[in-house]
């Protein structure tokens, strides 16, 4: 017989492996985390990041608001100011090792950065907003 929870991804790089129930609540973080900073479906979100369980996850997320995902190429990082300029992104998620870059961005105004590896100047830390428990659907509009 087969279950939804029969199914599962293995990050080979981190030797673990996530059910799929698992991804799908780490997604609906995801679009809480994206709407409780104010992004919607109108929003730009960079993805500067190598791949991995989280940017597949922000990935995920991103479409799933019906947001427009930017997938910045790691080597375009001495350019990052002037693509988030033009491209108009609203977030942008990076991981650390390219905060030399990210830092040079920052007189981008509007943008909220997320840094996937935890709390960095400037950055809110992904992994922190993450265990919010910010739980929503694509649908669900946040009120105060």
């Amino acid at each position: 017989m087969f279950t939804i929870n029969a199914l599962s991804i293995t990050w080979v790089d981190r030797n673990r492996t996530y059910e799929t129930v698992e991804i799908d609540l780490m997604i609906n973080r995801a679009v809480g985390i994206f709407k409780s900073n104010g992004l919607n479906a109108d929003s730009r979100i960079g993805l500067f990041a190598k791949p991995g369980i989280d940017y597949v996850v922000s990935l995920c997320a991103v479409l799933q608001m019906q947001a427009t995902p930017v997938l910045i190429d790691l080597g375009l990082g001495n350019q990052l100011g002037n693509i988030l300029t033009r491209v108009q992104v609203s977030a942008l998620v990076y991981t650390h090792d390219h905060f030399d870059e990210v830092e040079l961005s920052r007189d981008v105004e509007n943008v909220i950065y997320f840094c996937m590896d935890g709390e960095q100047k400037g950055a809110l830390s992904w992994p922190e907003q993450l265990n919010l428990n910010l739980n929503f659907s694509a649908t669900e509009e946040i009120t105060s």
